[in-house]
């Protein structure tokens, strides 16, 4: 997509000519993807964030991973999340460029973290805001109200899509038909969506053009944006699959601990280095 302003920074739907190509011509018109999402209801600005909400809702389970990066700065998420009974849980891995590699499990409202150099390698009590403090993130970044990053945005970033619009064909994404849009985001008004691109990136435009894929069912399959040196690939995979989040056994749990906060540059939200 061809910006218009500085700020309207998209990326092009690079999937869509490859995967095409893959299926061929011979496939009966009635039975397309793109023919078969005419009859499905077209995402505005107005009912984006509500419509992935309520599918995600319906899901209850996925997997997401997450990867932000700008120069030689990388931040990694890998998450297993389960919204069913008895409640949310969660189990991430997250890695950053030059800090320890760390575990976080969320369930019941409580919050575990583990890591080789932060808490020699046992589970500790702990919270996600002290986990995020002691990578040098934002908190926003981890998810602070015990959400996956990404998956908690959806419920808050209603009032944040400025317009949305359909760009080229659908591409299969994790085996299903997905179809591209192009939302563009008020950065201000959806601040913890795009704190994990902040964190690597510093000061965003006002306004950012994300490439998402939707699939037919309305869940969200995938993610991109690009600005200045920074960019972000999100993909949502395995969804309303059994997942299994077990906590850590009482025995193998230290005491709460604060992990040590890693220097932050709070001119910039949290921006890492």
């Amino acid at each position: 997509m061809t910006t218009t302003t500085p700020r309207r920074l998209a990326i092009a739907a690079v999937l869509a000519a490859s995967a095409l190509a893959l299926t061929g011509c011979s496939m009966p018109a009635a039975l397309t993807p793109d023919a078969a999402r005419s009859s499905v209801h077209e995402l505005t600005a107005k009912d984006f964030a509500a419509t992935l909400a309520a599918a995600q809702k319906n899901a209850r389970t996925f997997h997401e991973s997450l990867q932000a990066s700008s120069g030689k700065t990388t931040l990694s998420i890998r998450a297993d999340v389960s919204e069913g009974a008895p409640g949310f849980a969660m189990r991430e891995t997250v890695q950053v460029t030059g800090k320890p590699q760390t575990e976080v499990i969320v369930s019941s409202g409580k919050v575990w973290a583990r890591s080789a150099k932060l808490t020699g390698g046992a589970w500790a009590a702990s919270s996600l805001s002290q986990v995020a403090a002691s990578l040098g993130l934002a908190p926003a970044a981890l998810g602070t109200t015990g959400q996956a990053p990404a998956a908690a945005a959806f419920r808050a970033q209603a009032g944040a899509v400025a317009y949305t619009q359909t760009s080229g064909s659908q591409v299969q994404v994790d085996g299903v038909w997905a179809a591209p849009y192009v939302v563009a985001i008020d950065t201000a008004a959806a601040d913890a969506f795009v704190a994990p691109l902040a964190a690597v990136a510093g000061t965003l435009p006002e306004q950012l053009d994300y490439d998402w894929w939707i699939g037919q069912d309305d869940l969200p399959r995938r993610y991109t944006v690009i600005t200045g040196a920074a960019s972000e690939d999100v993909t949502f995979t395995g969804w309303n699959q059994q997942i299994r989040i077990v906590t850590p056994a009482p025995a193998v749990t230290t005491a709460a601990v604060y992990l040590t906060p890693a220097p932050m540059r709070s001119d910039v939200g949290g921006r890492l280095g």
